[in-house]
């Protein structure tokens, strides 16, 4: 999930280095998917009541059941695009980041995470018939952000017809980014967040594995 950040952010966007260019709007992703940053969030790690900028902070809905519904902003992005915001006044949806007291603002995300379904975990292991558990990936900084190709190594476990079979270790999954989130077949309930990004877990179709 962390490695979809950079292809919200309006800067990315308009440079045309994301591939949501041009996609407010399109079903893009699976319709089982929604996904929010939230600057606001209760008990978020980075939650703020107003971003780098001293703008406030928003609630910004940016995938809506697989629809492209926004894009992230700081004051630069959203003057130059002539936004809008009835709550900011100004386009803004507080996403402007200080790396330190010192530092320039920048563009960032706030509490990233995509929404909870309403599955348990058993019952969405359940719809598993054959293939991994993933519980550890390595490698994710060789993953290409535009692009969105990936081949990475991951431990986990096998499993068959919802069972887990045996662990599995130095096995590699590969395919493309913005595709294994097209293919998500159903979300968990089960939503944690690793510093500001948070997912739930997700049944996933079609993703190449390799390895004994």
């Amino acid at each position: 999930m962390s490695l979809l950040t950079h292809s919200f952010l309006a800067e990315q966007v308009h440079k045309g280095k994301s591939p949501l260019r041009e996609k407010r709007g399109q079903a893009f992703f699976s319709p089982h998917l929604s996904i929010e940053d939230d600057g606001l969030l209760p008990e978020g790690i980075s939650t703020t009541p107003v971003d780098g900028e001293g703008m406030p902070s928003l609630r910004t809905a940016l995938v809506v059941e697989g629809k492209i519904s926004g894009y992230l902003y700081n004051r630069y992005w959203a003057n130059r695009e002539k936004l809008i915001s009835p709550a900011s006044k100004a386009g803004s949806t507080g996403n402007s980041r200080r790396p330190g007291i010192k530092g320039p603002p920048e563009m960032g995300i706030s509490n990233l995470f995509i929404l909870p379904g309403k599955i348990s975990f058993p019952a969405l292991l359940e719809g598993l018939n054959r293939g991994v558990l993933v519980d550890e990936v390595m490698g994710l900084h060789t993953v290409d952000p535009i692009s969105g190709d990936f081949s990475l190594g991951c431990s986990g476990h096998w499993v068959e017809k919802g069972r887990k079979i045996h662990p599995v270790k130095s096995i590699a999954i590969a395919g493309n980014l913005f595709d294994l989130f097209r293919k998500v077949s159903a979300v968990g309930e089960d939503l944690r967040f690793f510093g500001g990004v948070g997912s739930p877990s997700l049944l996933v179709e079609g993703l190449n594995i390799g390895g004994e």
